[in-house]
């Protein structure tokens, strides 16, 4: 049932009435309704809904956090002191590459993506269930007409709360994904410099693979084609892992607690990408197990995974829970095969069609660009060449750790082809299992591109063999990586459609969320709960009253029952296994699943 806001009587001779009223909480639908029992015609021009104050405050929330930003930074001067000339050419050079990246966030809306609608979804549920008192957020409890909606359970959304309180402070939802989306910039620009200046040992190499990194081409079809956040924000923490394996392996075993932020940051942004980095990682020490002897580094390597697994028992085990039950994402049918791109795609360097989708099948044409991008593909040969006119290579710690990270990165390109046999990999019972959760090959080309960044920088290094050569050299590459991710950036900005403006940026499509959290049982998918609008029904013999319901999410009834027998009451929330239903006096009920996957309540057999 709806709440009445306002009321007010119409005139007859074409005036213009005006009604305030005032909400406290968020509405999901607000309705205008006309009664008229006169004569004749009635006619009414237009209806207007405007807000009579202010309704976000996007200006002095982003002033708050540009003051806090410099006294962060006075802070930090007057306890470090100054930069010294490398830090301020790197500050600098990163923040050319944040801009860059960040032009799509310059206008009054934000432009479409494939994912977009679910992504403001779930920071709008995040916020919306925060507002209802329900903290950690493990449920959209004001999706689908309230009914719920699982995301939290099994999509990781740590990072999601920043723009969600944010959003609870009164910044609009615009606001809040444009602030995320250049903070994920800025965290992969910081992230990659300290990671890859820590694997090298030096800042000026991994200046510059931070900067391709922050630039590359498949990160930002991640965030802007794709909208995929829960990938393009994984992708922050991969050149950290990197970092840490590095250590646990060939480095200082003592940095062990690096691999396990790394990891710790892939798992809290996506699932999907966290099962790709210990791929990668595992076959990165299967390379160099024998390193393993060392003192140290064995226990180092347990210290690193046991407290990976510490940190994040609040994702895991909510999701091993869940296991048990038969959720559609734990049953995921996909032929990798039709998810791969092709070479045409792979080698695409004009970067066509950056607002389009991969469909299954092998099609080129008028589909989403999948590659690397230019600058890494003529990385690869510039470090070949490298590596065939060093003769003393094999002695050359760094250059063979990046002729590692060169072949684990040919193994993720080919992996993410159409010529790696994944029809053939799937036919391998146990094997097929865990591969099939990737669902989309091509997501290899994230791990690729992260171990590319350090071996182009490291190939510029070695070809540059005066120190002004080497300065042309950078600034060349350099210059190349910023071109070719402005002509992505462009003609995305140029044929994307604005999806969400000042106008419409709280007007969610409530009904378009994952079919995958949904447990798999007949009619459960999230147009069937939508169009069942707030309702408990009852079986044969029992009758309803009072029947009520909140954000929390919590709902009650109350019943009359004629007879013995079983009976029950299907209520209008989606099904997970942590409802619980108790009669007044505290009693104990069970609880299933009812039609199309809503919670269902057994009554007592007595009357």
């Amino acid at each position: 049932e709806g709440q009445l806001v306002a009321e007010s009587d119409l005139g007859k001779n074409g005036e213009l009435l005006e009604t305030t009223f005032q909400v406290t909480e968020s509405l999901e639908d607000i309705s205008f309704r006309v009664w008229y029992d006169g004569e004749g015609d009635f006619n009414i021009t237009s209806l207007y809904l405007t807000s009579t104050g202010r309704m976000y405050q996007d200006p002095f929330i982003l002033m708050g956090l540009i003051v806090l930003a410099s006294l962060l930074i006075l802070l930090g001067r007057m306890k470090w002191g100054e930069p010294d000339r490398a830090e301020k050419r790197a500050l600098l050079v990163l923040s050319v590459a944040v801009l860059a990246a960040s032009l799509p966030l310059c206008f009054p809306y934000v432009l479409d993506g494939n994912d977009l609608y679910y992504q403001f979804n779930r920071i709008q549920g995040i916020q919306e269930a925060m507002k209802s008192g329900q903290f950690p957020v493990k449920l959209h409890s004001t999706f689908l007409h309230g009914y719920g909606y699982g995301s939290s359970i099994f999509y990781p959304e740590l990072f999601l709360y920043i723009p969600a309180i944010f959003g609870c402070l009164g910044m609009s939802l615009i606001g809040c994904y444009r602030l995320l989306l250049l903070l994920v910039h800025g965290a992969t620009a910081f992230v990659s410099y300290r990671s890859f200046s820590g694997v090298f040992r030096s800042k000026e190499k991994g200046l510059l693979a931070a900067f391709l990194y922050t630039l590359s081409i498949y990160r930002l079809i991640d965030l802007y084609t794709r909208a995929a956040l829960g990938e393009g924000m994984a992708m922050i923490f991969l050149p950290l892992v990197m970092w840490g394996m590095y250590e646990l392996f060939l480095g200082n075993e003592k940095k062990w607690y690096l691999a396990a932020l790394g990891f710790t940051g892939v798992m809290q942004c996506h699932i999907l990408s966290t099962e790709l980095a210990v791929c990668f990682g595992g076959l990165f020490g299967l390379l160099y197990i024998g390193r393993l002897r060392e003192k140290g580094r064995f226990r180092a390597l347990l210290a690193a995974a046991g407290s990976t697994v510490f940190l994040n028992l609040g994702l895991m085990l909510p999701v091993l829970q869940h296991s048990a039950y038969p959720f559609r994402v734990f049953s995921v049918e996909s032929t990798l095969s039709w998810w791969t791109t092709t070479l045409p795609k792979l080698f695409d360097v004009l970067l066509m069609n950056p607002t389009e989708r991969m469909y299954a099948g092998l099609e080129n044409g008028g589909e989403m660009p999948c590659t690397v991008g230019l600058v890494l593909l003529l990385g690869v040969a510039a470090f070949l060449y490298v590596w065939v006119q060093e003769e003393k290579r094999k002695q050359d710690k760094t250059l063979r750790t990046c002729m590692t990270a060169l072949v684990l990165a040919l193994l993720g390109i080919y992996a993410s082809t159409s010529y790696f046999p994944w029809d053939k990999v799937q036919s391998i019972g146990l094997v097929s299992r865990a591969v099939t959760t990737l669902q989309l090959p091509w997501r290899c080309l994230a791990v690729s591109t992260a171990l590319l960044c350090p071996v182009t920088a490291e190939a510029v290094w070695r070809l540059g063999e005066r120190r002004e050569i080497r300065k042309l050299l950078y600034l060349g590459v350099g210059s190349l990586g910023l071109a070719c991710s402005l002509i992505y950036v462009n003609r995305y900005n140029e044929e994307a459609f604005p999806r969400y403006t000042c106008l419409n940026q709280y007007q969610r499509e409530q009904a378009q969320v994952d079919v995958m959290y949904f447990i798999d049982v007949e009619h459960s998918n999230s147009f069937r709960m939508w169009n069942r609008e707030n309702i408990f029904v009852a079986s044969e013999g029992v009758t309803l009253s009072d029947c009520t319901r909140t954000e929390k999410p919590t709902a009650g009834f109350t019943y009359e029952k004629a007879g013995d027998g079983e009976s029950f009451v299907d209520v209008s929330l989606t099904w997970y296994p942590d409802y619980q239903a108790e009669l007044a006096d505290g009693t104990a009920l069970q609880t299933g699943v009812g039609d199309g996957g809503v919670l269902r309540v057994y009554l007592p057999e007595q009357t």
